[in-house]
């Protein structure tokens, strides 16, 4: 029996969604610490160090899309268990604004003395 998708990728199409929403938050959230240290934002970054915060957001961005793409066979079509663009849009909006929400959080928290003994403003 001639089957169009290989065996097994209906049953994977059910997991991509949740699979496609982790490497977009941790794509991200390596975006914005690479970012963050690039441009000397000290407020993004969750360790002190540039040059730590930047290899961590490498290694987020690498580790994230290594995972997603060599665990196992992504390119399933839309018609049969891959994701729409449609849908392809909506879950990296949502990832991505995770992976952000994230980031700010951590960070506040981590951060909330960055200010503390800098003289008022005149």
């Amino acid at each position: 029996m001639n089957r169009p998708f290989p065996k097994g990728s209906q049953d994977r199409g059910k997991v991509i969604y949740l699979n496609y929403l982790i490497l977009v938050f941790f794509g991200s959230c390596g975006v914005f610490q690479a970012a963050a240290a690039l441009n000397g934002l000290r407020g993004l970054m969750l360790f002190r160090s540039p040059a730590i915060s930047f290899l961590l957001g490498i290694a987020l961005l690498a580790g994230a899309v290594t995972w997603f793409f060599v665990s196992e066979p992504r390119n399933l079509p839309d018609t049969g268990a891959g994701l729409t663009g449609n849908e392809q849009f909506g879950y990296f909006f949502a990832g991505g604004g995770v992976g952000l929400t994230f980031t700010l959080l951590v960070t506040s928290i981590r951060n909330s003395r960055l200010g503390e003994g800098l003289s008022d403003m005149p």
